[in-house]
């Protein structure tokens, strides 16, 4: 890999006219400059399509393209990871954003570890309005350490993830059938390519919108998808999904516990907003330059 590698920032979009004016903002003020957008536009029945046409007749940068009908996240992801040209790649979503040095940041780590598949992060947790509520936990070396693989110890890798698009063309590829948690499906592929290291930072602005695939009424649904894509990596590994309490543990509380007990749903909402109020000090507290406390605040604050 040369030392100023073209990534590919890989975009499935649709219907996300509200919130894509931040995310191009956001592409635009990023510190490394030697990136390209690769957007597949899923049939958006809303002005998103032209806005992104738009943005990619001032820059070059951006490459759009549109399936010619409405194929679902899985395919269109797969689709854009299969058009991108450059050595490393990620994930951004048209209703997210990153912070100005995510991009740099991410090559730097890419380059320090020329044996690793996958790079994950942590995310600023943001409302609809961008305004940051949360903060995924930290990375501890202590909590890294733990980590075996995305089936045994789940739910450590998040945005912004960056990968090398040497091993994704070693996988089979994103399961093109799936609707939703394409992204746990590309983290467990590159995984069976290479090492997983992560970085201790925050550098996405994830927004959690009413319209969300993964969130809200289709929360459940997020769940059994999630599901789908541990049954298949365990046959890929000839492993047996049974030695596993993922279905009872796949993240804290577990997804039988929620189901059963989901008339607690507004408390548990109430204590995870208290928790994030909790990390958001924490990592003002901890953070390592006035610049990077500041990105609390959130995009165009």
């Amino acid at each position: 890999m040369n030392e100023n590698p073209l990534v590919s920032l890989v975009m499935a979009n649709y219907n996300s006219h509200e919130f894509v004016d931040d995310c191009f903002k956001s592409l635009f003020a990023q510190t490394y400059k030697n990136w390209e957008a690769i957007v597949v536009d899923d049939c958006s029945t809303d002005s998103s399509y032209d806005m992104i046409k738009a943005y990619a007749q001032r820059d070059s940068r951006i490459k759009l393209y549109k399936n010619d009908s409405n194929k679902k996240l899985g395919y269109t992801r797969r689709r854009g990871a299969e058009l991108a040209t450059g050595e490393i790649c990620a994930f951004v979503d048209p209703d997210d954003a990153l912070v100005p040095d995510a991009i740099e940041v991410m090559v730097a780590e890419q380059l320090k570890h020329p044996e690793a598949a996958l790079i994950g992060s942590r995310r600023f947790i943001c409302n609809e309005k961008m305004k940051v509520i949360d903060i995924d936990a930290p990375l501890t070396p202590e909590r890294v350490a733990k980590f075996k693989n995305n089936i045994e110890t789940p739910w450590m890798i998040n945005h912004f993830a960056t990968w090398k698009k040497a091993c994704y063309d070693k996988t089979e590829g994103l399961d093109p059938i799936m609707p939703r948690s394409t992204d746990q499906d590309l983290y467990l592929r590159l995984e069976e390519t290479g090492k997983v290291c992560f970085l201790d930072r925050p550098l996405y602005y994830y927004r959690r919108n009413k319209n969300s695939v993964s969130l809200n009424k289709n929360i459940y649904k997020t769940q059994m998808w999630h599901i789908y894509t541990h049954i298949n990596a365990c046959k890929r590994r000839g492993l047996n999904i049974d030695d596993y309490d993922y279905l009872t543990r796949p993240a804290p509380g577990g997804i039988i516990k929620r189901f059963v007990k989901a008339s607690y749903r507004l408390i548990n909402m109430v204590k995870e907003r208290v928790k994030g109020q909790k990390r958001i000090r924490q990592y003002k507290k901890t953070a390592a330059s006035a610049e990077q406390r500041r990105l609390v605040l959130g995009p165009g604050k």
